[in-house]
């Protein structure tokens, strides 16, 4: 006679391990830039500093294209809130009211990291009229109405955002990977849309470690199963 485990301890040891590994798909505090100082005009430059949760800084410089940068109070152009989603726990509200305006039709633009950073993410506000084109692929993580009215963002081929009536468009982008800079090209002048960039601390498991996780328990238990079995073999 052999003894094997059952469908229910196999569950809940898995389950357990479940508990133990990191969630996959949380809403999560982003460290937004406070951008300290600007030059406007055709080959304008910005610069700025993100403060992350262990007080470590990445340095932040923007040149390109400027009408004007908000750098101290006035006017907040983030509400109503349209930047919050699964992913994005805050808007940029949340830390100033700081904004680049740009839309001059520069044909680059360029936002660049002191530290390579992960997952970056942008805020816009007011995106309508001539599209842009990135330098990598992006996610639009969330859209709607915002302060200046309502559109939706869209990611097309060739990384272009877009907004779908050429209206105004506000929301957040996410360009997955890890990078020292992204740039993109606007196509055509319009009278201002804002932006500002992020970082979130949080990144989620990878897929092949938690499959690595499930599969090394289920050997595991296997293996148990196994000495158990040969002991009460008759």
């Amino acid at each position: 006679m052999k003894h094997s485990l059952s469908f229910s301890k196999v569950i809940g040891a898995v389950a357990l391990i479940s508990a133990f590994a990191p969630a996959t798909a949380a809403a999560a505090p982003v460290y937004w830039t406070d951008w300290v100082s600007a030059s406007a005009g055709n080959s304008g430059s910005a610069s700025g500093i993100i403060t992350l949760a262990d007080s470590s800084t990445v340095n932040v410089a923007y040149s390109g294209g400027l009408y004007s940068a908000q750098i101290s109070g006035g006017a907040n152009y983030w509400s109503p809130n349209a930047y919050t989603s699964a992913t994005v726990d805050n808007a940029p509200d949340s830390l100033n009211t700081d904004i680049l305006r740009l839309g001059q039709g520069t044909p680059m633009n360029t936002i660049t990291f002191s530290t390579p950073v992960t997952n970056p993410i942008m805020a816009v506000v007011s995106f309508n009229g001539p599209s842009w084109t990135f330098d990598a692929p992006f996610t639009v993580l969330s859209s709607g109405c915002g302060y200046w009215g309502c559109d939706t963002l869209n990611s097309g081929n060739g990384n272009i955002l877009s907004s779908t009536h050429l209206g105004e468009g506000h929301g957040t982008l996410q360009f997955l990977g890890t990078f020292s800079s992204i740039s993109w090209a606007e196509n055509g002048s319009e009278n201002w849309r804002g932006i500002t960039v992020g970082v979130s601390d949080v990144s989620p498991v990878p897929a092949p470690a938690a499959a690595w996780l499930f599969g090394s328990a289920l050997a595991g238990l296997g293996f148990i199963g196994k000495r158990r079995s040969d002991r009460v073999s008759v």
